[in-house]
């Protein structure tokens, strides 16, 4: 009798241990998936904010006038899986980026093109009713990509309209 018992127990606890182990499979694949698609809506947010730009830069280089102020507001989600993320501009090595993350580890950039001729810099855009920003965050209103070009010279950045 006691032996039934015993493998009763055994069986039992093996079972638990299978249901352990398979619980913590389907998490952690469940956590890889949510996981991937951040990262392709991290992406497309990314590319949306850099062909935005490029498109701002490609009209005011074409305009035949001396000064151009030009801004589109970005339509972006609010958030992605619930996590607010930020986008910013960089400089990297001569190469313009649109870097937008949510944490350290989870990061999308966007390659534009060689900033030799661009300015990144602040400025005072008040007068076009735009308040720079070095960085938009997620759940900011009316953010905007902005590209002014003044006397030959071209500036590009973020900002808020309204602001």
């Amino acid at each position: 009798m006691p032996s039934a018992v015993l493998s009763e127990v055994i069986g039992f606890t093996a079972f638990v241990v299978l249901l352990s182990i398979s619980l913590v499979y389907f998490t952690l694949h469940q956590s890889v998936i949510a996981l991937n698609t951040d990262e392709v809506v991290l992406r497309d947010v990314a590319e949306y904010v850099a062909t935005s730009l490029s498109s701002l830069v490609s009209m005011a280089n074409s305009s035949a006038e001396n000064e151009v102020f030009l801004a589109k507001v970005l339509n972006i989600p609010q958030d992605v899986n619930g996590k607010g993320y930020f986008i910013t501009l960089e400089n990297n090595s001569g190469i313009l980026v649109v870097v937008v993350c949510y944490s350290d580890y989870m990061k999308q950039e966007a390659r534009l093109w060689s900033c030799k001729n661009i300015d990144l810099d602040y400025k005072d855009l008040s007068q076009f009713n735009v308040e720079y920003v070095y960085e938009i965050s997620s759940g900011m209103k009316n953010p905007v990509v902005w590209c002014w070009k003044k006397n030959g010279s071209l500036s590009i950045g973020l900002g808020i309209l309204g602001g």
